[in-house]
């Protein structure tokens, strides 16, 4: 009851610092626990987003510890909304930082939504995924295909669609 009284009131934060009590608790089960941990960090970042625009949200993200920007999810989720506040450059670099950590389809969905003038680091970081999968998915394929289209690499996204 309590998490819905911060989420309706937008005390995001606090909530944020409550997950760990009501985890240890065990007054909701690990499933529901990343639930309201991700919805109340989305809700955070949309807070953030909407009072200052990206470059709130790129100065929250940077004072942030190394656990929350590492986190994949949470790193799809601000990607997503500096690609939404037209600042594809730092949503790349939390794509590619992500994806450098393991592969993750999240982010991998964010990348033909980028506005980007020199894919060759994400090409690169591509790649890369597949060489570590041991072959290309579906969506990596997509994915350089996509890359290639938006930058007039006819020819390279024949060979990967």
């Amino acid at each position: 009851m309590a998490e819905k009284a911060y989420q309706r009131s937008g005390g995001y934060q606090a909530l944020i610092e409550l997950l760990p009590i009501m985890q240890k608790e065990k007054l909701y089960s690990a499933e529901e626990i990343d639930k309201l941990r991700k919805d109340a960090y989305k809700g955070l970042i949309n807070q953030y987003m909407a009072e200052g625009g990206s470059e709130n949200l790129k100065n929250w993200w940077q004072s942030q510890g190394r656990k929350i920007r590492h986190d994949l999810v949470l790193q799809s989720i601000i990607a997503a909304c500096l690609i939404e506040c037209d600042d594809s450059e730092a949503a790349e670099k939390i794509i590619i930082t992500g994806l450098k950590q393991q592969y993750d389809q999240h982010l991998l969905l964010l990348v033909p939504r980028l506005q980007i003038n020199d894919s060759k680091a994400m090409n690169k970081i591509l790649i890369n995924l597949i060489k570590q999968s041991g072959g290309a998915t579906p969506l990596l394929n997509s994915t350089l295909g996509q890359l290639a289209l938006q930058h007039g690499e006819w020819a390279r996204s024949g060979k990967v669609f």
